[in-house]
């Protein structure tokens, strides 16, 4: 595993101090996707997840040699508990799981774990429920047409608006291609990846170089691209006829 120098320190460091602290209790340590995929940056946080065998959980956050570490202390039963948290718009234990790096293993639990979200991770994102793609879909073009709105009396409120319409998109995206969400600094590269047409209109968007009227006119063309499966226009758009209880 190659990572920056920076690095080598603060995991060690991070590594000794469980052991020390849990000693029997301890488990295993995993080091999470953002050093290991990728040659990190210096500013990237150190994510480490400590497996004990009690069944509590804990988030620390503090800094080692420079670096940001953020340390996940659970259970394997825990962990394997968030692997089927499916709807949450970035799926983060099961990303660092699948794409991660086994630091310390004795009896083979992380290696395990490891395996079953290397698995999920393999399989098709759960496809979404017609009412709630109703809903997302209606949430995209209205936040579409706030951040319209407000280009005509304010561009700050504007662009504001345009990067949270551009978040939700982007999630649409990734749920209707029942692909997982990958981390915020990995997603460009991603995107890149397996929807280059995609990456290119948000770099469009996100771009300084280019007014904010023009670059929302590339936030309507990713909406138009993204919601193009789901059919029809929303003004034409209708839901199925339900029966409704009344007293």
């Amino acid at each position: 595993m190659e990572t920056n120098k920076w690095y080598d320190q603060a995991v060690e460091m991070v590594v000794e101090q469980m052991k020390v602290e849990f000693g029997h209790e301890l488990v295993g340590i995993l080091l999470g996707r953002s050093v290991t995929r990728e040659l990190p940056f210096k500013q990237s946080d150190l994510d480490i997840y400590t497996i004990i065998r009690s069944s509590w959980g804990q988030r620390r956050a503090f800094v080692i040699a420079g670096v940001n570490v953020q340390v996940w202390i659970n259970s394997a039963d825990q962990i394997q508990k968030e692997f089927q948290n499916t709807d949450t718009p970035e799926t983060e234990t099961l990303d660092h799981f699948a794409n991660g790096h086994v630091l310390y293993d004795p009896e083979r639990v992380i290696a395990y774990l490891v395996r079953q979200a290397q698995y999920i991770w393999q399989q098709p994102r759960p496809a979404i429920p017609t009412k709630q793609l109703q809903k997302l879909r209606h949430i995209s073009i209205t936040q579409l047409k706030d951040t319209q709105d407000l280009l005509e009396v304010d561009e700050v409120a504007a662009t504001f608006a345009m990067f949270s319409t551009l978040v939700s998109i982007i999630d649409i995206h990734y749920k209707l291609k029942r692909r997982w969400t990958v981390q915020p600094m990995n997603q460009l590269r991603d995107l890149h990846e397996h929807a280059p047409e995609i990456e290119s209109l948000v770099r469009c968007i996100l771009s300084s170089n280019i007014s904010v009227k023009q670059r929302c006119v590339y936030l309507s063309q990713l909406v138009d691209q993204v919601l193009q499966p789901l059919g029809e226009p929303l003004e034409e758009w209708k839901t199925v006829p339900e029966t409704v209880s009344i007293g």
